[in-house]
């Protein structure tokens, strides 16, 4: 099941007959609302991850088509028998509340895959792929009269995938479609089309010369819904077509919330729209939005120990030669981040939030093996992801008092903190392992029943798989464990008063903790007021990842498959930008258009995008290996301007644009360990300097334009190269080109007289006419153009 996440309150119209809102008490019901999106046959809605107390749940009415069953009176059972509509409501009642859920029909489409084997000689055969994020036990195939068979729901869009064969993993022999998998390799194709956004209906707001504000519906429909507070709202039709909001009513005043907006037709919903909203008032300035309103986020994630030395009293390396220099500590700590705000990095970055890499203590000694290219290393726990504690700040980094500092400065400039959270693993020198390990159900085995080695075993045994032999998995499916370990995340909230988590391993972790951690969390938000943020780490399928976001676990988790879109279609000719554009559009589809989702320039475990920009580094290989057996340094026009373009994207597109260290000069390197070098601040030249001022410019026009931060999102045209996109927010309007050619391109769209001058990011050449805007857009380069402020 998926769910699309919104912070605070939700909106419909196309009232469903079912109870008057005067048979209820006038009260939002609850504060997490979401959309559904539906299964085939069945979806299980776990009412956990929407109401604190369910005891007295009962359904009122279920949209035509579907049966709606209460089960042990934690969970919905919800039977797609006959579901005519696009869209529809579930509705229940709780405490004398009603509680509308806008639910949405599943578009997945039954896929059967065969591989012949007339002679039986194979064992076991899987089809494996983005379908079912590479699990071999997802995709199960039977022997039938000398073919295997099976069949798999899957949803519209591009598909890699092969078959698994005793083992081996083969492409399919009867599918001649391949897709590049980005790694310098193919998987075959599957690609199941869904109805082009032009023909679905597309919401959008506008307000008039009267300073009324109006939703406008692009395109046919027969359903339309707006949703606040837990209920279906019926929304005044205007004579052409538009939709009067007017002032929110009386009951809908709150201080903070959302409201939201979905249209459908025959052919599928169209793209939802989220509309915040303050003090029973539309939100039409930046402003008035808080550090923790998340959609207005830009994040700067930085490794603690790579980033500035502040205190070199508690350097301490791990002696021990098997230890190469760049796999040791280097020397930040706390003190150092805590100058860079003092100083004004952050703030002259226009970066409002900081995630930190772990903080917690590490072991001493030398651990893991590198042995590869004539490379032979261990490696220190400077990274921070190998906790031998749950509560104790690793002494190299700094004390409690230089964390208590940092909340403070952080506060004191309107930034929020977020630290990275290991919930799945432990070091073994963790007293918690030491004193637990030979108890039933503490850890998962390390070797598996046929007597293999359960380590990094990411998809087939990805709730219990080791990282390595030393770093024990928790079980956290035994309650007594997740207990001990969510408790000390919160203690983190408590004790030091940031702002939120950021997930490690996010899909190795099961459900159960989640919502057990984010039920503390939520309790805790209660009594402090504060809107914490929890944002996971997943690499997989988009099904997979949104599997973890709910009101009752994960606020958004990072985009690692729009991450992988945008540095191929930037960087690589041969992947079009028509990639990108897909991506995008999945990413809108099942995050929702407002979305949280992470958008990264980087990680610690990517090469930077600087040396895969210059070619310095292939996609094609090992880029670890890369890191450690060459000198990366190389920069140039072309890796500054296609880095540039990445950034542009982040910062435009939905979601938080999170920059990793270092991305803002363009600073080279392989892979882990070489994409952590200590962080450059002196001697920078003039590009460095100039890609620094580009991001600090785009940070600053994403946090000052409303449509950047919670407008719709449309893709208007793309080709092999280009792109034009816009984003809209009642009266502010922007559009992103794109070029990623090695030809100058000109690029027109309509430009309304109502946009006044337009406003342009990097001044480019342009010509207005008959309302038309025409810019010619150099190689490898993209323009941001904005509406003058209404």
């Amino acid at each position: 099941m998926n769910f699309k996440y919104y912070t605070m309150l939700l909106l419909s119209s196309l009232l469903l007959a079912a109870c008057s809102d005067e048979e209820f008490e006038e009260e939002v019901a609850f504060t997490h609302p979401v959309s559904i999106q539906l299964q085939p046959k069945e979806t299980v809605l776990q009412l956990s991850d929407y109401l604190n107390d369910f005891s007295e749940v009962k359904i009122i009415s279920c949209t035509e088509g579907l049966d709606c069953f209460l089960m042990d009176g934690d969970s919905i059972l919800i039977e797609a028998s006959a579901f005519p509509k696009v869209l529809g409501i579930l509705s229940l009642e709780t405490q004398g509340n009603r509680i509308d859920f806008l639910l949405k029909r599943s578009e997945k489409q039954k896929v059967e895959f065969e591989l012949a084997d007339p002679n039986a000689e194979f064992a076991v055969v899987s089809v494996v792929g983005d379908i079912n994020s590479w699990n071999p036990d997802e995709g199960t195939m039977q022997l039938e009269n000398g073919i295997w068979r099976t069949a798999l729901w899957v949803n519209p869009g591009t598909y890699g995938y092969q078959f698994e064969v005793d083992g081996q993993r083969i492409l399919d022999p009867e599918n001649p479609k391949e897709l590049d998998n980005g790694m310098g390799g193919y998987n075959s194709l599957l690609s199941l089309e869904s109805p082009p956004q032009s023909e679905l209906p597309h919401i959008y707001t506008f307000r008039d010369e009267s300073g009324s504000f109006f939703i406008k519906v692009e395109g046919e429909f027969d359903q339309l819904f707006a949703m606040m507070g837990g209920k279906s709202i019926e929304l005044e039709v205007d004579v052409d077509g538009t939709y009067y909001l007017g002032k929110l009513p009386e009951r809908y005043r709150l201080s903070e919330g959302f409201m939201l907006v979905q249209a459908a037709n025959e052919l599928g919903a169209g793209p939802d729209l989220l509309i915040p909203v303050k003090n029973g008032s539309w939100v039409e300035n930046p402003f008035v939005l808080s550090p923790e309103d998340w959609h207005r986020t830009t994040m700067y994630f930085l490794m603690v120990d790579r980033f500035i030395n502040g205190d070199p009293d508690n350097d301490r390396i791990v002696e021990d030669d098997r230890i190469l220099p760049i796999a040791n500590y280097f020397g930040g700590d706390l003190a150092g981040v805590n100058q860079a705000i003092i100083r004004g990095y952050f703030r002259d970055l226009n970066m409002n939030s900081i995630w930190l890499s772990p903080i917690i203590q590490n072991p001493e000694g030398a651990y893991g093996f590198w042995d590869k290219g004539g490379v032979q290393s261990m490696f220190s726990g400077y990274h921070g992801y190998w906790p031998i504690s749950f509560t104790r700040i690793d002494d190299r980094f700094g004390t409690e008092d230089d964390l208590e500092r940092m909340v403070s400065l952080i506060n004191q400039n309107e930034m929020t903190l977020l630290l990275d959270l290991v919930a799945n693993h432990l070091h073994e020198k963790h007293p918690f392992y030491q004193e637990n390990k030979d108890r039933e159900n503490y850890f998962t085995d390390l070797y598996l029943p046929d007597g293999s080695l359960n380590t990094e075993r990411w998809d087939d045994h990805r709730l219990t798989t080791w990282f390595d032999t030393f770093m024990p998995t928790m079980e956290l499916r035994n309650p007594e464990v997740a207990e001990v370990v969510s408790d000390s995340a919160v203690f983190w909230l408590k004790r030091f008063g940031v702002h939120g988590f950021r997930h490690d391993a996010t899909k190795h972790v099961p459900l159960s903790f989640w919502r057990m951690l984010t039920k503390k969390i939520n309790e805790l938000s209660a009594t402090t007021g504060r809107n914490y943020l929890q944002i996971g780490e997943t690499y997989g399928s988009p099904e997979l990842i949104s599997s973890y976001i709910s009101p009752g676990m994960l606020n958004a988790q990072f985009d690692f498959n729009v991450y992988d879109a945008v540095i191929n279609s930037v960087i690589r000719p041969e992947i079009p930008m028509s990639r990108l554009a897909e991506r995008l559009l999945e990413s809108q589809k099942y995050y929702g258009t407002n979305h949280l989702m992470g958008n990264m320039s980087g990680n610690q475990d990517k090469p930077r995008i600087m040396s895969l920009a210059t070619g310095e580094v292939a996609f094609d290989e090992d880029s670890k290996l890369a890191g450690w057996t060459r000198d990366i340094n190389k920069t140039n026009e072309e890796g500054f301007s296609r880095v540039a373009m990445i950034h542009a994207i982040n910062f435009f597109i939905p979601g938080i644009p999170v920059l990793y260290y270092g991305d803002e000069i363009g600073m080279p390197g392989g892979n882990d360990p070489d994409n952590r070098r200590m962080m450059q601040f002196e001697n920078l030249d003039a590009d460095q300097e100039s890609l620094r001022s580009a991001v600090s410019r785009l940070a600053y026009l994403r946090n000052n334009r409303m449509e950047l931060i919670y407008g719709d999102f449309r893709i208007l045209e793309v080709s092999d190269e280009t792109m034009l996109a816009s984003r809209n927010y009642f009266s502010d309007q922007s559009w992103m080109l794109l070029n990623s050619g090695d030809e100058p391109v000109e690029i027109e769209f309509d430009w309304l007289e109502k946009y006044g001058t337009p406003i342009f990011f990097n001044d480019l050449e342009y010509e207005l006419k008959d309302q038309s805007l025409s810019v010619l857009l150099p190689p490898r380069s993209f323009e941001i153009i904005s509406s003058e402020p209404q």
